[in-house]
């Protein structure tokens, strides 16, 4: 997702210097305000070097979502060192930073707080045999009220993502649902030779291979039978023919197991 600021948008930037090592290159937090003509006001935070190149990891989105929310230093590095605790766990061979993060994260420079925020939650507890939502939703809001977030819209729109339709979130974007849902597919649509390393990183995260095998045969076969898998132009213009060859590719090894 790029931020796209159009002449009918009012833009307020605050910019300041970021903290570093004296032999790096300048870095600085561009804090953009936009308020269109609906009311509805998003609030970015960039993370751009010296020379005009954004810096998109885990640290710089949290650092991210934190100077948004006015997030108290010390909380939101326990935070911080929570979140590096739960997706350095040793049973993650796909689920964690290096892989699965590193991959969304790029595509996350510019993005809301909310889909930020959504994103590094939604996987915080992770167990490959069953559905960890409601876990994931309980550690978003243990976060956000010892941060004293009390912003109920960015609240509501975040666990409505993270799976909670209990939820009222009229105000969340249909663009910013199908966007964080092409995010999870994402690693689909990578080039061969890197979508056959994270088959063999997810399987190594079920117990159970037979299982498994059935598992994600049919998972495969459903996504080759619907008639796009991206909802999304951006993703489905980049990443769609060859998420279609790797999906078949690997419904044809499983199935002569």
């Amino acid at each position: 997702m790029s931020l796209s600021l159009s002449e009918k948008w009012h833009v307020v930037r605050d910019v300041r210097m970021c903290p570093g090592h004296p032999s790096e290159s300048p870095r600085f937090w561009v804090s953009i305000f936009c308020c269109n003509p609906t009311k509805r006001t998003t609030h970015f935070v960039l993370l751009i070097s010296s020379q005009g190149k954004r810096k998109v990891s885990m640290d710089s989105v949290w650092q991210n979502v934190v100077t948004a929310l006015e997030v108290d230093p010390a909380v939101a590095d326990q935070w911080l060192a929570k979140l590096k605790e739960q997706y350095g766990q040793p049973g993650r061979h796909y689920h964690n930073e290096q892989q699965m993060l590193a991959k969304k994260l790029e595509h996350l420079a510019g993005a809301s707080v909310c889909l930020q925020l959504a994103t590094l939650f939604q996987y915080f507890h992770f167990d490959a045999g069953r559905d960890c939502g409601a876990e994931n939703c309980d550690a978003l809001k243990e976060f956000l009220a010892s941060a004293s977030v009390d912003n109920k819209a960015l609240i509501n729109n975040v666990l409505r993502l993270l799976g909670d339709a209990s939820v009222e979130s009229s105000d969340l974007p249909d663009d910013d649902v199908a966007f964080f849902q092409d995010l999870d597919l994402l690693i689909l649509g990578h080039p061969p030779q890197e979508y056959k390393v994270y088959t063999e990183q997810l399987r190594k995260e079920y117990p159970e291979p037979a299982s498994y095998n059935k598992m994600r045969l049919k998972i495969l076969q459903s996504f080759s039978r619907i008639p796009f898998i991206y909802a999304t132009k951006e993703f489905g213009d980049r990443y769609e023919q060859t998420a279609r060859a790797n999906i078949e590719s690997e419904i044809k090894e499983l199935e002569s197991l």
